[in-house]
């Protein structure tokens, strides 16, 4: 002693590690004051747990001397707990007695010892089930697990033939993302601001999953881990498009996303642009499932309020992992996600439902013996042979199919999209030239107004300064410009192109008493200009 955040369970993350040790430290001094190592050390460890989720608990197995020395327990009597939990390991169904701190316990109700078969939790009263077999009275067991949870499968008469097991699947890894065509996303304006606004998962059935079949996902039983989850484009770590703040909503039977704040990466910039464009974006999770129920032909389950009839797939726990928005709208395509070479190898509960709806004489016909897959293989291997290349033909081909259709589409969406961007060009462009146009317009009118060029001559004067020759980078070089206009306008002037001409081309704009003195005047200054302009083109020629 002290602790520090490394002594602290591997479950606990980040700050809840320095917490931890704070909490255990704590009670460790206080305890100290009247007490020794022996018993105050223990105790302190159990009270920071005890502060945490029940996981920390059993991270490893429960440690019954550190439990009664905490409540002061002596110890000769800690001794007999430890015997009498050894001999306890031993009976039939007492493997995990004392592992478990927290009840009920449906041990005793089938002749297994105290402490045994906890059912704090649905997965855990699955698990009972599923090894009641251990115990002496296997019924005894699974009738406690149904007092508790009278939902669950294994408990509906009309469910006798279930059975669960453990297994280790190993599996691509995109086989654990999948899309529903009722499933979208799409950002919006609101309040000013981009708004993501995303259905993960409707709920209902996906239809023929390249991996599971028909498959449905029991959002009763979906867990979120954390309060943020990140949000990608096709499950791409490295295409990052938002996060969200708070845990996904279960909302009317669906997963729904509408509380997520976007990054600044470009895969988030240009989801959004294209999606307030109006690009069929289509989103798709990315989760573990934990406990599996398998539907053979004629079996019926509900989940999500749905009837879902076998063969079939029902995930019926499963972990959270995130979202992505998606270009293709169809779970075929999840194959070609960023990991879809990628294996993962893990541990779920496979609970098994082989009772059919219909008696079985319907389903398989008078006079016709059931057969599972593996005697099939072993009995008549040509005819497995034959089914399997069939039903590999026919996937194969719809897979095929639908990729192409997706292709088409979304190819008219990328032409559609490519017209309206040049469409957006084309007009920018415009009203880029129309500014330029503009601003060149002004420097010519306000250097010729101040001059003394006659009016009729100004379009002859801007024609020789063009603006395009100032125009860099899309912007008007001002200062360059109006130079060189001022020298255009000089160079007239020098030559005497003025409104009047007297003596040494000195300007002067004359008021007539009268309409007739002002055109006269008009028409000797035209005679003048005239004649001088005369003189220039007979110097150039000589």
């Amino acid at each position: 002693m002290p602790w520090t955040s490394r002594d602290a369970p591997k479950s606990l993350k980040g700050n809840d590690r320095v917490k931890w040790a704070e909490i255990a430290n704590a009670v460790y001094r206080d305890c100290m004051k009247t007490g020794n190592d022996k018993t105050c050390a223990p105790r302190a460890k159990i009270a920071a747990n005890s502060k945490f989720s029940e996981d920390v608990m059993e991270e490893n197995e429960f440690n019954w001397k550190d439990h009664d020395l905490h409540f002061d327990i002596m110890d000769d009597d800690v001794e007999s707990r430890l015997a009498a939990q050894a001999d306890a390991k031993k009976k039939p169904g007492g493997s995990n007695v004392g592992k478990y701190k927290k009840g009920p316990f449906c041990g005793p109700s089938g002749g297994a010892p105290a402490g045994s078969y906890p059912v704090n939790t649905r997965a855990r009263a699955i698990a009972a089930i599923s090894y009641a077999r251990h115990a002496p009275r296997p019924a005894g067991i699974k009738a406690c697990v149904c007092r508790h949870y009278s939902d669950l499968p294994a408990c509906s008469k009309k469910k006798e033939k279930q059975s669960m097991a453990e297994e280790i699947k190993k599996m691509p890894k995109a086989a654990l993302c999948f899309i529903d065509h009722e499933g979208f996303a799409l950002a919006k304006d609101k309040d000013g601001k981009d708004s993501l606004q995303m259905v993960a998962y409707s709920g209902g059935i996906i239809k023929a999953h390249w991996y599971w079949g028909d498959l449905a996902i029991d959002l009763s039983g979906m867990k979120f881990p954390k309060k943020k989850n990140p949000i990608l484009e096709n499950h791409m770590t490295d295409r990052k498009v938002a996060f969200t703040n708070d845990k996904p909503k279960i909302d009317s039977g669906a997963l729904v996303i509408d509380e997520a704040e976007f990054v600044d990466t470009e895969a988030s910039l240009e989801f959004r642009a294209l999606s307030k464009q109006g690009f069929p974006y289509e989103s798709s999770i990315y989760a573990k499932p934990t406990i599996i129920e398998k539907l053979e032909v004629g079996a019926k389950a509900e989940v999500n309020g749905m009837s879902v009839k076998g063969p079939a797939t029902i995930w019926r726990e499963s972990i959270f992992k995130e979202a992505s928005v998606c270009v293709f709208g169809a779970d075929s395509n999840t194959k070609a996600v960023a990991f879809a070479d990628e294996e993962i190898e893990f541990t779920v509960n496979v609970l098994t439902n082989a009772e059919p709806d219909e008696p079985s004489d319907q389903i398989q016909g008078e006079g016709v013996t059931a057969m599972n897959v593996d005697e099939l293989k072993k009995d008549h291997p040509e005819l497995f042979d034959e089914i399997v290349a069939d039903v590999t033909t026919t996937l194969t081909d719809g897979f095929n199919k639908e990729k192409a259709e997706m292709q088409r589409q979304f190819d008219t969406e990328r032409a559609d999209t490519q017209a309206k961007v040049l469409a957006l060009e084309k007009a920018e462009a415009i009203r880029k030239e129309k500014e330029l146009k503009f601003e060149a317009g002004s420097i010519w009118a306000a250097r010729l107004l101040a001059s003394d060029i006659p009016d009729r001559l100004f379009d002859k004067v801007r024609a020789q300064v063009s603006y395009d020759k100032f125009v860099k980078d899309g912007n008007l070089d001002v200062v360059a410009f109006s130079t060189a206009v001022d020298e255009e306008i000089k160079d007239w002037q020098g030559k005497g192109i003025v409104s009047s001409v007297l003596g040494e081309g000195f300007s002067v704009k004359e008021a007539g008493d009268s309409e007739t003195a002002r055109i006269n005047a008009q028409e000797k200054a035209d005679g003048e200009l005239a004649d001088t302009l005369f003189s220039f083109v007979r110097k150039e020629v000589t």
